[in-house]
């Protein structure tokens, strides 16, 4: 039931119409183990042709004959018989040999396809969840979910899937047939072979499941190790505390050889176990056959039932891997249907507050840059304290907006709830008239953002300024454009590669100043009419620092900017400044206007000499 259970969760991850190819699968898995029980049978009757005529024979087994007749075979001389049905069953043998192996290959390479198209369906919806939903999970495990997770509910289990179902159709055709031949025998092997093949499965499961689980586990702590040390490198190399990394990475890797070598070995004791107890049956049957049979008869029927044995061996080994390979998906697709699960909650909870979210009134054509946000609450679990209380601004088109305050204050906070990356608990927030997230759907690249640590890919300078843009559709022109704005033009008209300079992973070919620089070309790559700046200038000196923000003032009066920055003079000639403190607005106004109202803002404004 387990088993069953494992299936049905991974084959509704798949829609109606590929159902139905999974059950086309195992039915073209099944018509290959019908050529198998009719070369079994054929392989049966050659043998006690073959037997009989030896033997001089006139009287044939009852089973037997009503074989010949079934076939229509009982009028044909014995050489012309054997010869006949030794090719049939040949053929036969061949046919299932050849075919079964090219559906095996279409079957796994549709669902191959399927689990990349699951994968990037999931990828989809999960990073269009808040910023809070995703940062839940660390990105060793995301990353293992939507890749080897995906993979094995359904490229592994279903495959796992119809191997079984094929197999254990071989399994009981071949009993059904071997029970005519002798359904004492028959009982005898069914029995036998069945109660082996549980207790492997019972002294196995446990085991197989729990090794599962510790791969997916060390798999995804390695690269957690790998990743930690790579982003702390110089903090641990000053520290000389590379060996603790390097050590926790000893471990992990022990562990997961560990896991590997059982996993190895789950698959070799079927095999040996299973050969054992062939040769103690067929001892036990061939004892019985010649103590209670004719020497034609029990030959025969050992023949066949050897025939049948040959076909049953390998089908129980197959039947078991397929199950072991469902049992172990239980580890590696865990977090995977956590995902699904948290994405299908959110989504539907999303759905019901359609009616009090969705927006009102018409959408206009053209963007605009105004932001509204009314009585706003936030806090980034249930029962953590609030990080925004009743926050309420109004934001027009073209101003130039600085957030300030201190540390913890809630600015970054409260840049995401414009950006729509997170949601607020209760309150509204409208950019362009409309929710945030539909914002970036209706104008894509009207709002540009650059955060205070700069994402970077290891590609050219080109696609990081244009990132997320295919390589085919990214205008030259405009990313110089960009670069000029961004002062980071005659940087690299200076070196031989240009646009095409290699940044390197994470950007460690360039300056801190570069990446920040870098990040602002690519928020202005699409020219957008809101521009927010979260502390986007803290790693320039003042001089490049006063350029850029001479660059961004010089963008155009209908572009409307927020800033968020510590540094005062970055926004002394801002329209509005808001005052942020303990998640509260505490003033908004000009930059004098909220030096009379908070002393601490004064304070620190004197000290700068401002």
């Amino acid at each position: 039931m387990r088993i069953f259970s494992i299936y049905k969760r991974s084959l509704n991850l798949l829609d109606r119409k590929d159902h139905r190819r999974v059950y086309l699968a195992m039915m073209a898995q099944i018509f290959g183990s019908l050529l198998d029980l009719a070369g079994v049978i054929l392989i049966g009757v050659v043998t006690y042709v073959a037997a009989s005529t030896i033997n001089s024979q006139q009287q044939k087994g009852a089973s037997f004959e009503r074989l010949l007749n079934l076939f229509g075979l009982d009028k044909l001389s014995s050489s012309n018989l054997l010869v006949l049905l030794s090719g049939l069953a040949v053929f036969l043998f061949l046919v299932k040999s050849a075919i079964v192996p090219v559906m095996l290959r279409r079957i796994l390479r549709f669902l191959g396809n399927r689990s990349a198209e699951l994968s990037t369906r999931i990828a989809e919806r999960f990073f269009k969840l808040p910023l809070t939903t995703i940062q839940r999970g660390s990105t060793q495990e995301i990353s293992f979910a939507l890749g080897v997770g995906v993979n094995s509910a359904i490229g592994e289990t279903l495959g796992a899937a119809v191997v079984i179902v094929a197999e254990f159709s071989l399994l009981l055709m071949l009993s059904v047939a071997l029970l005519l031949v002798d359904p004492i025998i028959t009982l005898f092997t069914v029995a036998y072979f069945g109660l082996l093949a549980m207790l492997l499965q019972r002294i196995l499961g446990t085991w197989m499941s729990k090794n599962a689980q510790t791969r997916a586990e060390t798999e995804i702590a390695g690269r957690s190790a790998v990743q930690e040390l790579s982003m702390s490198y110089r903090e641990m190399f000053v520290g000389n505390h590379i060996n603790y990394y390097v050590n926790e990475f000893s471990k992990v890797r022990q562990r997961a050889t560990r896991a590997q070598a059982d996993w190895q070995l789950i698959g070799y004791i079927p095999k040996y176990f299973l050969e054992g107890a062939l040769v103690i049956g067929a001892g036990m049957l061939t004892a019985f056959e010649f103590l209670t049979k004719d020497t034609t008869t029990a030959i025969s029927t050992l023949v066949v039932f050897m025939a049948a044995t040959s076909r049953v061996l390998p089908s129980i080994l197959r039947f078991q891997s397929g199950a072991a390979i469902m049992r172990a998906s239980v580890g590696t697709t865990k977090l995977t249907f956590e995902i699904i699960e948290k994405i299908n909650r959110i989504e539907d909870a999303s759905a019901r507050n359609d009616s009090s979210q969705a927006t009102q009134g018409n959408r206009p054509e053209q963007f605009i840059p105004s932001i509204s946000i009314a009585g706003v609450y936030f806090r980034y679990d249930l029962v953590g304290s609030k990080i925004l209380s009743n926050v309420s601004l109004e934001i027009k088109p073209g101003a130039t907006v600085a957030i300030v305050g201190p540390t913890g204050a809630g600015k970054s906070t409260f840049a995401d709830l414009m950006l729509g990356v997170i949601e607020p608990d209760s309150g509204s927030v409208r950019v362009g008239g409309v929710l945030p997230q539909e914002a970036v759907q209706i104008w894509p690249g009207q709002i540009g953002f650059v955060p205070q640590v700069v994402a970077m890919r290891d590609a050219s300078i080109r696609e990081n300024v244009a990132l997320g843009i295919p390589s085919d559709e990214i205008d030259d022109q405009r990313v110089w454009k960009a670069l000029d704005a961004a002062e980071l033009a005659d940087y690299l008209r200076t070196t031989r590669q240009g646009l095409d300079t290699q940044i390197g992973e994470r950007g460690i070919r360039l300056s801190g100043g570069q990446r920040q620089r870098l990040g602002l070309a690519r928020a202005l790559y699409m020219e957008p009419k809101l521009l927010v700046l979260d502390e986007a200038t803290s790693s320039l000196d003042s001089e490049t620092e006063a350029t850029i923000a001479s660059a961004i003032a010089n963008l155009g009066s209908d572009i409307t900017r927020v800033t968020i920055a510590h540094r005062l003079a970055t926004v002394m000639h801002a329209d509005l400044v808001v005052y942020l403190d303990n998640g509260r607005i505490m003033a908004t106004g000009t930059f004098e206007e909220v030096r009379a109202a908070v002393p601490q803002f004064d304070k620190q404004a004197s000290l700068l000499g401002l």
